[in-house]
């Protein structure tokens, strides 16, 4: 028997699944990284063991609450039962077997912990007859988000000089858009107020919602839609969030995702059609439906076309015909669960280079998984097309055909929506206890709209949660975040963000809700028009509630933990108060509850009026600990014409005092887009951006620092004794995440070592290095060796290493001991090694139009190629259309590489399609080093370069340093290059510097590059002078590396090269380096080479430099070469040159070479010119070889050509 429901359990089951919807709908979000600060993948991690967590408890919820589950749920076991055996066999064949298991975790967490208790959830409201509730819930917030955006996008269209947005401008780069701006409102919590017109010209807006691009938004509009017209009960469907949703798809200008949204509007029509005509009439009025949505797609088809690039469409094809190759290359079991890297290789080198992403979720799973997993994500769509045959759930097929089209045209595979789905379709399956068959359920839909009502339980609901953040939140927050990273799993955002956000949310779907349950169509529009407006005024309210309240709490030190709960609590009564005064006058539920619902709201709203308006005691502080101590700077700023000043933050206290001051939305690194601006920042703000742009900072006072791109109030400042620094020198505190910019620094690092006996002179104590702290590879920015004589007596050292940066990024400093060895890292810092500052100018679309060199003292410097600064000017494409090389006063001058101009010219497509070079006059130049002054090229209708030509000043053809005026290129159908051939100055084909005219390339049905040939100017076989005529490659690994390597003659024969090879047998790591290569007869023989080695095993460090080579014989054991030695070690510098070598011996272990040598160092200058080689004995200490001296020095001219040679002795005196 199952019990009663109380209101209150009905509520906060309810709330469960509210908030279910919305775990799945961020998780979703999640798939592109960078969609938070710190790595989405980790917040869908979050996002999805809270939602297993939800479902299991709902499932025992609904156990407990019903007998007639707990009796009926035996003939839904085998169901289960197979699933697990399913997914069970996947995983014992699929995952453990590739990727060495790593995925194996992400497996087990979505189709074990969370699919088969979604699919019990699903049965279990079947049985309740509310099977399709969750989804229902899920359309109810997507319908929120949608109105929301909706109305931020028709501000930007209708309002562009005041766009509400996040961020001023983000370009839509992806695909080459780069002439279209999309805005961000990923989370209501963060600030939307009309932004300052900054010269922007938007051509068109993309409405992005909640996610990163307009794809991911459009398949969520596409599940709400369908669910609406399809899923939602007839009495309750309404036809205004059938329009909103439509019309915020538009707005996202995602093809697919609004051809869906065609098809199912023109279903709807035909069902419509078929329900109120007969006979002819119906016929006629079915086939104009058809070609209405038949034209419908063309013109999204057309309209796609005519910009030039058709983008997504044609990814799509082409992703399809990807995936079906790799399905094809493994049909059974695929290349491995979540191995994204296997449908890679599937793919050209200029896809794998430029755009290696999937788009679409079937072909990913068919190809990662073959037929198995395959069939299983599929098959709940075929069960929901089953229900076409059914008698009450018969639209369950279409929204089940709707969700098979976002399967097809977007890539969300193993999200919790795709799982989502698959866990509804099983649920509707059962085992008959009469007949012992599977069935479907067929029963009807009792889903009411009377359990979403308003009830001040929320408001009261919301000052619990608030005063709990305020006095625990802090400290829970803390200690959650610490056990997430432990795990490496974070939010990104804090605990009272996401609960506001959630908030919001929820309170905004319950007042839509009850407005669109009005009968008449005016109250509809009514509580619309109310809620929107709301939202709107929530946003322009933001900015102020939160600098206000903020600035009051900070300065309250007793305050400082709850500061946050405090901000985003009074943001929500603020939000709700403005809510429920626009609509209670229409909503009779919130009427009834008119004290409760009104009364708090606006009590708090009126707590915060008296701290923000009436308390003098407020400004004065303001004023006094925050503004006031600013004010030396700014007083110096004010003085310098031309300042435009700006507040990151209490813009409007800093107004009242300095009115000079402007006013702007920009927030951090939105400031990119100003030209010339001065903003006052918190201290701890970070801005790498702005450092990459050339911006500097300088500390102003306890609270605040200045970020700053004009030269006169840095000269201003630094007159009255201010710093400028090209990072943040106050983040010390955080050293492994601290943000640099492009440069020279140095580190010091400080070690202590426990025990200084156990080490000698020359113990390897450890190495310190650099990396990028969020790098994916964790490229090593520099490293260096610790030995023992590096240490006091004491048992300290100070390591010194020097690392190059390449642009901003945050940097991590490590210190790993050698195994057995205590030792530590106690202290780390940075300085600047300044060679020259980097200053960068920008315009209104942060293209670079200057970039100038200065000294450590501020004095401009010339560079050692020749020029001060660099100008660079663009066409109304915002293409670069020429760059000059100008001295420190702006004049054009003759770099040390022959010009002073480069000018260039693009297609429609953004593509170069010529260069040429300039003296300082103006006048055209050939460039000595390419043998050419003008360069053209041409592409193919898919953006590939086909042809390159080259010219004199003149404009004749030719022949360029490698003995040829041009070349053509061709390609295959799936973009592999098939030929290229060389053209002499007279248009035919000639034999180039490379020995041959034409060679040809071809590729196995996966793409990998299987042979090239070579021929000669009448396109006959040739061979070359290193006696081949072609290479032939084979036997590749999962990575597509070619493990067989054979060199053939004219006739297709293995022939044996100069050196004797004939064919290279080779391995990899999985960085695609050769760490094994055997050498070939053309007979199958081992070669032995000039060294008097047969193979040779390499390693190398985490930069790729070759940092061991062992020799070995035909069996695989170490061979002492010819040069004396069997295994060789390297290291190197941060510009890959190797700056030491020592020897081995077949054992392993160190050893001298005939003329005394063990090992030896190198020095190199600025140029990269080998300068300096010192030799060493087995201590390391300089040795005399044999051959008479310790050191050999080099000298060079000004064109880097070595001029001279000097033999040194152990004393430093000349010999020989």
């Amino acid at each position: 028997m199952t019990k009663k429901i109380t209101p209150a359990e009905n509520l906060i089951r309810n709330i469960a699944e509210y908030v279910l919807a919305f775990l799945i709908i961020i998780e979703c979000n999640s798939l592109f990284v960078n969609t938070v600060n710190n790595g989405s993948e980790s917040l869908g991690n979050v996002c999805l063991f809270v939602a297993i967590g939800i479902v299991s408890g709902l499932v025992v919820y609904y156990f407990i609450r019903s007998a007639r589950i707990r009796h009926d749920f035996l003939h839904f076991v085998p169901i289960l039962a197979v699933m697990a055996a399913w997914e069970l066999a996947f995983y014992f064949l699929n995952v453990t077997k590739t990727s060495d298991g790593v995925n194996g975790p992400g497996y087990l967490y979505r189709f074990f912990a969370f699919l088969l208790p979604a699919t019990v959830y699903f049965w279990c409201k079947r049985k309740t007859g509310q099977a399709s509730d969750l989804f229902l819930k899920i359309s109810d917030l997507i319908c929120a988000f949608a109105l929301f955006s909706f109305v931020m996008y028709l501000t930007v269209v209708l309002r562009p000089d005041s766009i509400i947005a996040r961020t001023v401008t983000e370009y839509w780069s992806n695909r080459s858009y780069t002439d279209r701006v999309t805005y961000y409102d990923l989370m209501t919590v963060y600030t939307f107020t009309p932004m300052e017109f900054q010269g922007h010209t938007i051509v068109l807006p993309k409405n992005i919602g909640l996610y990163p691009e307009p794809p991911m938004f459009g398949l969520a509009l596409n599940v709400a839609l369908y669910t609406e017209m399809y899923l939602r009960k007839k009495e309750h469907r309404q036809i205004a969030r059938w329009v909103v949703l439509t019309l915020t798809l538009v707005s996202t200008q995602a093809i697919l995702g609004t051809i869906l949204a065609v098809i199912a509007w023109g279903a709807k029509c035909m069902e419509g059609t078929a329900t109120h005509f007969k006979g002819v009439v119906r016929v006629l009025l079915v086939i104009a439906v058809l070609l209405g949505m038949a034209g419908c797609i063309y013109v999204l088809y057309y309209y796609k076309s005519s910009t030039g690039e058709r983008g997504s469409l044609m990814t799509h094809i082409e992703d399809f015909k990807i995936g079906l190759r790799a399905f094809k290359h493994s049909p059974l079991l695929g290349g491995g669960y979540d191995n994204n890297a296997y449908l890679q290789q599937f793919m050209s080198e200029n896809r794998q280079t430029n755009n290696p992403g999937f788009t679409n979720t079937v072909t990913a799973i068919l190809a990662e998984g073959g037929v198995v997993l395959g069939l299983f994500c599929m098959l709940p769509y075929l069960i929901g097309l089953l229900h076409v045959f059914t008698k009450r759930n018969r639209e369950t097929a279409l929204w089940a055909l709707g969700m098979a089209g976002c399967y097809c045209v977007v890539i969300f595979q193993f999200r919790m929506l795709l799982l989502l789905m698959m866990a509804y379709g099983y649920s509707s399956l059962h085992v008959s206890p009469k007949t012992h068959f599977l069935k479907l359920y067929d029963t009807p839909n009792t889903e009411s709209r009377k359990v979403i009502r308003w009830n001040p339980i929320f408001v009261l609901t919301a000052a619990g949660l608030g005063l709990l953040m305020v006095f625990f939140g802090q400290r829970a927050w803390s200690a959650l975040n610490t056990f997430l990273l432990r795990y490496d799993l974070y939010i990104s955002q804090s605990a009272p963000k996401l609960a506001c956000f959630l908030l919001i949310v929820i309170t905004a779907v319950f007042v839509l809700d009850e407005s669109l349950k009005r009968r008449r169509m005016e109250d509809r529009l009514r509580g619309v028009i109310g809620l929107s407006l709301s939202l709107v005024l929530y946003g322009l309210l933001y900015t102020r509630i939160r600098e206000l309240v903020n600035v009051r709490l900070l300065l309250d030190k007793d305050w400082s933990d709850g500061r946050e709960s405090i901000i985003l609590l009074l943001i929500y009564f603020a939000f709700l108060a403005v809510c429920m005064l626009v609509c209670s006058l229409r909503l009779s539920a919130l009427r009834k509850h008119l004290v409760v619902s009104i009364a708090i709201p606006a009590a708090a709203a009126g707590v915060f009026a008296y701290y923000a308006y009436t308390l003098p005691d407020f400004f004065l502080r303001c004023v006094d600990l925050k503004v006031a101590s600013d004010m030396k700077a700014i007083s110096v700023i004010n003085t310098v014409d031309g300042a435009n000043l700006y507040a990151d933050s209490e813009m409007r206290l800093y107004r009242a005092l300095v009115p000079t001051l402007k006013y702007s939305a920009a927030r951090g690194d939105d400031y990119l887009g100003y030209d010339a601006a001065t903003v006052i920042m918190s201290v701890g703000s970070d801005c790498e951006d702005l450092f990459n742009a050339g911006w500097l900072m300088t500390p102003i006072s306890d609270y605040s620092v200045l970020y700053t791109n004009q030269p006169e109030v840095i000269s201003a400042l630094q007159a009255q004794g201010y710093t400028f620094y090209a990072h943040d020198p106050l983040q010390t505190d955080a050293i492994n995440a601290l943000t640099l910019a492009s440069g020279r620094y140095q580190v010091n690092f400080t070690l202590h070592l426990d025990d200084v006996s156990t080490v000698t002179g020359d113990t390897v104590v450890g190495t310190v290095d650099a990396t990028g702290f969020y790098s994916n590879d964790n490229h090593t920015l520099a490293s260096l060796e610790v030995k023992g004589s590096d240490f006091d007596e004491n048992g300290d050292a100070l390591i010194h290493m020097t690392m190059e940066i390449p642009d901003t990024q945050q940097i991590a400093y490590h210190f790993t001991a050698a195994d057995g060895i205590s030792c530590e890292k106690t202290q780390v810092t940075v300085a600047k090694v300044l060679v020259y500052d980097v200053r960068r100018v920008y315009d209104g679309w942060h293209q670079l139009l200057n970039e100038s060199y200065y000294d450590g003292n501020g004095n401009p410097v010339t560079l050692e190629k020749g020029y001060g600064q660099i100008a660079y000017t663009y066409d109304r494409d915002m293409n670069n259309t020429s760059i000059t090389y100008e001295d420190i006063y702006g004049n054009p001058v003759n770099t040390t590489d022959g010009y002073a101009i480069v000018q260039r010219a693009f297609n429609a497509k953004k593509q170069c399609i010529s260069e040429a070079y300039y003296l300082s006059d103006g006048t055209p130049v050939v460039l000595q080093s390419k043998g050419y002054a003008q360069i053209s090229k041409a592409y193919d209708e898919d953006g590939r370069q086909t042809e390159e030509w080259y010219y004199d000043i003149s404009g004749n053809l030719v022949l360029n340093s490698t003995g040829a005026a041009g070349w053509k290129k061709t390609y295959d159908e799936n973009g592999n290059t098939t030929s290229i051939t060389y053209y002499g100055a007279d248009g035919s084909p000639v034999i180039m510097s490379y020995g041959y005219a034409q060679i040809r390339y071809t590729y196995d049905a996966d793409n990998h590059q299987t042979g090239e040939s070579y021929y000669d100017e009448n396109g006959q076989p040739m061979t070359l002078d290193n006696g081949t005529a072609g290479v032939v490659r084979s036997d590749f690994d999962e990575n597509g590396n070619a493990q067989d390597v054979y060199f053939i003659d004219t006739s297709g024969n293995i022939t044996t090269r100069n050196d004797g090879i004939a064919e290279f047998h080779r391995k990899y790591n999985d960085n695609r380096q050769i760490i094994y290569e055997a050498y070939f007869e053309a007979d199958g023989t081992p070669h032995t080479m000039d060294g008097g080695y047969e193979a040779v095993e390499r390693t190398y460090d985490s930069a790729g430099n070759t940092a061991t080579e062992k020799y070995l014989d035909a069996n695989g054991n170490p061979v002492l070469t010819t040069w004396g030695f069997a295994e060789i070690h390297g290291t190197y510098n941060d510009n890959h040159q190797e700056i030491s070598e020592s020897y081995y011996d077949t054992s392993g272990n160190p050893m001298a070479l005939q003329n005394g040598k063990a090992g030896e160092t190198r020095e190199y200058d600025s140029a990269g010119n080998l300068i300096d080689r010192k030799f060493f004995d087995l201590s390391g200490n300089p040795v005399m070889t044999t051959d008479g001296y310790a050191e050999i020095q080099y000298t060079y001219d000004e064109n880097n050509q070595r001029t001279g040679e000097t033999h040194l002795d152990l004393d430093g005196n000349v010999v020989g």
